[in-house]
């Protein structure tokens, strides 16, 4: 029932037996035998995301609107009916799905017999045959019972869609099922039920009363006797409703700060209830035991909290295993005790002695909040605390955050060699430092400090690196080598989302050395020679570099000599292709030196409009006797710069009769002040005549086969 994979595609190795088995389902002797066998299928675990499957052709087999059999749809129920004790779980997955209101109805047809016959044989579905396979199906679902815990799962999931007549026995099963589980599990299908009743009240129409009343019935029967399992839903999300908050939200009568203060009073409520039913020594094991503990502690320790009850439950969570949910949970203490007073809950921990310890020590400085008071206080404890904080704190900072105090911190971080966590610090805000301090942040970056580090986004890089190009203290070249280290984030196979230009294609127009030396780093010698220079460095440093150059070139739209309006000066690109093409001559790189130029010059191209094409000093240039090479790589670049394109089915090859009579009035333009550029721009044309003519040809087909 597997898949294989390759490098472009793969195969589905089950897609012929399904298929042979759908063919057989449509004659009727068949049928009952090929559930059966389909049914048995689903046993076989199936963990792709191919669409056929044994899933989707027993849902198919007995889809009431879009048959797949000559049976009726009454017939196809009994069969169903008849299955249903050997094979419960699936015949409970197409009953469900046989359910209204499971979505937007759309489907395939199953693989088709070319009987002749069939179709008169197939009946035609009518709304009537849809209802009775529902309610039928709803019927079945019921007749399953007794269920187990998924099994409930799976029906609350669909309690809205059951028909009316059979709500009342779902509820008998939650009542009988509910006075022998657990608390644990009647909470988690507790919680499914208050989602569905949540999901009803964001859509519209009116209330169904007893649907309402059988979800009350459900929700009462499956409430825990145990308050923590009671409670535990409040705290496995930080953002948690119910029904009533739900509609008084949707009705505009609460705000979002009045939401907060209904839920954060519903959480205090649950804490309390543990605390009066169970004892204080509850609560904390209750904290470590949800999805998120932090909201236990937010309860426990709020902002206003005294310092003696931020001190106790510090205490505790020190005390405890560390692990993920209790540091969790000390975390968000600490943060609570920062807005108290942090130094005075430090007194009363070292008072205990809970400090004295170098575990607990190091990991409550691990802890502390990354704000000036959680430096403060790591500094004040000794060299041993301040190093584990600065070596592990996530720093965070706001927009009224003092300047004195970003850069303190983010020194601190380049001092214990973490430049991406300083980076990710003032990402959102960059102009509380100074140029100098964002260009010794990128340069540890990009000398490979902190690894394990979140790396910086292509979006934060370009806006740092503009402001650095504001900075007349910082050079162009400056910029252009600390960007190269990033281009591959920066410039991405050529794209870019920001519309800053890079230094480093600024850079790239002003100096043909570097554009060569960009060439030598991506290509071999033309004529396979040794290069000593290129041999001495690694196999990994050689990909690294290459992978540079790609990226970079890929990317570069500036063309040499243009300025910010377009306008190109003649002397200063003419000097830079002479010298560009000569040093890659020299370098025996000149022709993949001519596909980057030619590329350079079709992107321009492309952008401008066809009254306004290319600057004289370019069409002159490529109509030189010595760059033959140059034209024929630039038609290349011409064809490449188009892109992707999307059509109709039927349209035909119109968009690229378009494009070739352009490029013939193009040629026409200019045959006679640059005649070999002329030729290049008439070959371009036929180029795009025989991919109208196959377009056309392709549509012509499809036409035939799809009339």
């Amino acid at each position: 029932m597997g898949t294989t994979e390759g490098l472009v595609s793969g195969e589905c190795l089950r897609t012929n037996l399904l298929w042979a088995l759908e063919l057989l389902a449509w004659h009727p002797v068949h049928f009952s035998r090929v559930a059966e066998i389909v049914f048995g299928l689903r046993r076989l675990e199936v963990e792709d995301n191919w669409s056929n499957s044994p899933k989707s052709t027993a849902r198919s087999l007995f889809r009431a609107w879009l048959p797949a059999t000559a049976l009726s749809a009454a017939e196809r129920m009994a069969a169903l009916r008849r299955l249903s004790g050997q094979f419960r779980h699936a015949v409970m997955d197409v009953c469900i799905s046989l359910l209204p209101g499971g979505g937007p109805s759309f489907a395939s047809r199953t693989a088709r017999p070319q009987w002749r016959a069939l179709d008169a044989e197939v009946p035609s579905p009518t709304n009537a045959d849809v209802r009775a396979a529902a309610v039928e199906a709803s019927r079945l679902l019921l007749d399953l019972a007794p269920f187990e815990k998924l099994e409930l799962e799976q029906l609350l999931e669909v309690a809205t869609r059951i028909h009316s007549d059979d709500l009342s026995r779902l509820v008998i099963e939650v009542e009988s099922w509910s006075a022998t589980a657990t608390d644990e599990d009647k909470a988690d299908l507790r919680h499914n039920l208050r989602r569905r009743d949540v999901l009803r009240a964001y859509q519209e129409g009116e209330e169904d009363e007893q649907l309402a009343a059988a979800l009350r019935r459900m929700e009462e029967a499956l409430s825990p006797q145990s308050p923590t399992a009671r409670h535990r839903w409040l705290f496995e999300n930080s953002h948690v409703e119910w029904r009533a908050l739900v509609e008084d939200e949707g009705n505009g009568r609460l705000s979002w700060q009045e939401r907060n203060a209904l839920v954060e009073e519903r959480r205090r409520n649950a804490i309390d209830e543990i605390r009066e039913q169970l004892g204080d020594q509850a609560v904390f094991p209750f904290a470590l035991s949800v999805k998120q503990p932090e909201l236990v502690a937010q309860v426990l320790v709020p902002q206003d909290a005294a310092v003696d009850t931020a001190t106790h439950w510090v205490s505790a969570a020190l005390r405890t295993e560390a692990n993920d949910q209790s540091s969790a949970f000390l975390r968000q203490l600490l943060w609570s005790a920062g807005w108290i007073d942090l130094a005075a809950v430090v007194a009363g921990l070292e008072a205990q002695g809970i400090l004295s310890s170098e575990v607990e020590r190091l990991r409550f400085a691990e802890h502390l909040p990354g704000r000036s008071i959680g430096w403060q206080v790591a500094e004040s404890l000794g060299e041993d605390v301040a190093s584990a904080f600065w070596n592990s704190a996530s720093i965070h900072i706001w927009d009224d955050t003092p300047s004195d105090e970003v850069e303190y911190a983010v020194t601190k971080l380049l001092e214990y060699q973490r430049p991406r966590s300083a980076f990710s610090a003032v990402s959102l805000w960059r102009n509380k430092l100074p140029a100098n301090r964002l260009l010794d942040i990128l340069q540890a970056v990009a000398r490979g400090e902190e690894v394990e580090g979140p790396f910086p986004s292509s979006y934060n890089l370009d806006e740092v690196f503009q402001l650095l190009d504001e900075d007349e203290a910082i050079s162009d070249d400056q910029i252009a080598n600390l960007e190269l280290p990033f281009v591959k984030l920066l410039c991405s196979y050529g794209h870019r989302d920001h519309e800053r230009t890079l230094a480093l294609h600024r850079q790239l127009a002003r100096d043909p050395n570097l554009f060569v030396e960009l060439l030598c780093w991506q290509y071999h010698r033309r004529d396979g020679a040794d290069e000593p220079e290129r041999e001495k460095l690694s196999a990994e440093r050689r990909k690294f570099l290459a992978e540079l150059a790609y990226h970079s070139l890929e990317g570069w739209k500036k063309v040499p000599g243009c300025d910010e309006e377009g306008v190109v000066c003649p002397d200063e690109f003419t000097a830079w292709a002479d010298s560009a093409l000569r040093l890659a001559a020299d370098a025996d790189r000149k022709e993949v030196a001519e596909i980057h130029f030619g590329a350079l010059l079709a992107r321009m191209a492309r952008r401008r409009s066809w009254d306004d094409w290319l600057p004289n000093v370019i069409l002159e240039y490529l109509d030189r006797s010595d760059c033959a090479g140059l034209r024929e790589r630039f038609c290349m670049g011409v064809r490449n710069a188009r892109g992707v394109t999307t059509r109709g089915p039927y349209d035909g090859g119109e968009q690229e009769r378009r494009l070739a009579e352009r490029y013939r009035d193009l040629a026409a333009r200019y045959g006679n002040s640059h005649p070999r550029l002329s030729e290049s721009l008439i070959s371009i044309a036929e180029g795009y005549e025989w991919d109208a003519r196959r377009e056309d040809e392709q549509a012509a087909v499809g036409e035939r086969w799809h009339p």
